[in-house]
């Protein structure tokens, strides 16, 4: 949790740094520019959901054993510390210009395998406790199963270009990198929907929403969606308009079923017995909620092959990616992060669910929501003069505030986060020796009765 909240905190200096781009009279020196920012923040947000989702993960194969053997121990202090060295290398080889000239994997491909090493260790200790089998799981194992597997083929397809055959065929090359991502994402989208899974029925002691028909049909379209969602990204090459629909109709099915999952998850929650403290994780969940009904709409302009033709490459997709990884993925992973402090930090209430970090995530949202808003109004005034062409009337003056309106949303939001960080960081840093008392706390399907009843599976 430790390492999420760090390159949280990293994300956010970096994207500040990007920010201040867009002014030319505020640039910062160091030699740094927008090719140097943009990936070592977009590398740390994609960090940030990865270890957050492995946070719960974890949290969970620690409740499954009495004591971990001092074999998964090492794996796991050697996945963190080949992460670590990677992150490092990563700043270090980006900032000396080091670019691999990829999207979303900006930096050398060295430092890809650091990071594939420790994926590896940590699948070892998933399925070392969680087992291979899958009968009668609740959907989170299945979830997390699948995120396990994806990333590994995902992350090894991406870096295909490495091959004469793929790097040498430019539009090959294209069509093969962002098909690769499309899983990637699922990957840790899969450990983000069942972490909320996984919080839904620890709060609530009941896992019938992990076993609901809706909660397996976003499985089925959350992993379809990751295998033909890359025809969003690939409409300017020549290929058959079915994959563009197939695209479109899968994406939208899955973003109608993301909000009916959430909204099965309140439910729940709304009926489980109130404990002290679970308000601030409820109302994070409603939070996650209402972003999903947001980027519904958003992803239903995006997806439609026509529109996106206009929009595409605009900040209104900027706007839909960012709100779409801190509005949902990231509220997800801050609730169940929450919940799971709760339990390790008891003696430092205030600092994990107090008043202040109440009042936190209102400012938060209430930043995200203004910049949001910003990016897609700038979004659709640059796809509309572009597609007028020569004909195209001038800009309207509005659009000469976007910079510094960017900057004071950004920072502010920024701060917001940065609070949260500081603030979990300082309750959980003495927890870091030594195992918490009541870490367990099995789910009903996980007692002596529900072992008896279900043949010892969970």
């Amino acid at each position: 949790m430790l390492c999420a909240l760090c390159c949280s905190t990293l994300a956010i200096l970096f994207g500040a740094a990007a920010a201040l781009w867009y002014r030319p009279d505020q640039r910062p020196s160091a030699g740094l520019t927008l090719q140097h920012l943009r990936p070592l923040h977009t590398t740390f947000a994609a960090a940030w959901i990865y270890l957050g989702g492995l946070t719960v993960v974890y949290f969970h194969l620690f409740s499954r054993v009495e004591q971990p053997s001092r074999a998964f121990m090492l794996r796991l202090k050697v996945q963190l510390l080949l992460w670590a060295f990677a992150g490092a290398g990563i700043i270090v080889s980006l900032w000396n210009g080091r670019f691999s000239g990829r999207e979303y994997m900006g930096a050398h491909w060295s430092w890809s395998v650091p990071i594939y090493l420790g994926w590896i260790l940590f699948a070892w200790n998933y399925f070392s406790v969680e087992g291979w089998s899958l009968r009668r799981k609740p959907v989170y194992i299945y979830m997390w199963h699948t995120a396990v597997l994806l990333f590994l083929v995902a992350f090894a397809e991406g870096h295909a270009w490495l091959l004469e055959r793929i790097g040498g065929n430019p539009l090959r090359d294209v069509a093969v990198q962002w098909k690769s991502y499309g899983p990637l994402v699922g990957s840790f989208n899969l450990l983000v929907y069942g972490s909320m899974g996984y919080l839904a029925c620890r709060m609530s002691g009941d896992d019938g929403p992990a076993r609901s028909n809706t909660a397996f049909a976003l499985l089925f379209l959350g992993l379809l969606n990751s295998f033909t969602n890359y025809g969003h990204h690939t409409y300017h090459l020549p290929q058959s308009h079915v994959i563009k629909w197939v695209s479109c109709i899968v994406s939208l099915a899955e973003a109608v079923f993301v909000v009916r999952y959430l909204l099965n998850v309140l439910a729940c929650l709304r009926s489980a017995p109130a404990a002290r403290g679970d308000g601030g994780v409820r109302l994070i969940v409603l939070f996650a909620s209402i972003w999903s009904f947001l980027h519904v709409g958003a992803a239903v302009i995006i997806s439609v092959p026509p529109v996106n033709t206009i929009i595409h490459g605009t900040h209104f997709v900027v706007g839909h990616a960012m709100g779409s990884m801190l509005g949902i993925d990231s509220m997800i992973l801050w609730a169940a992060l929450l919940y799971i402090l709760r339990h390790l930090a008891p003696a430092h209430r205030t600092a994990v669910d107090g008043a202040p970090v109440g009042a936190a995530f209102g400012w938060i949202n209430f930043w995200m929501l203004l910049l949001v808003a910003l990016f897609w109004c700038k979004g659709l005034i640059d796809g509309y003069l572009r597609y007028m062409g020569p004909v195209a009337p001038a800009p309207p003056r509005a659009i000469n505030y976007f910079p510094g309106l960017f900057l004071l949303f950004g920072l502010a939001l920024g701060l917001g986060i940065l609070w949260i960080n500081v603030s979990w960081t300082i309750a959980l840093a003495p927890r870091l020796r030594g195992r918490p008392a009541g870490w367990t706390g099995a789910l009903p399907r996980e007692t002596a009765e529900g072992r008896e009843r279900f043949g010892g599976q969970i």
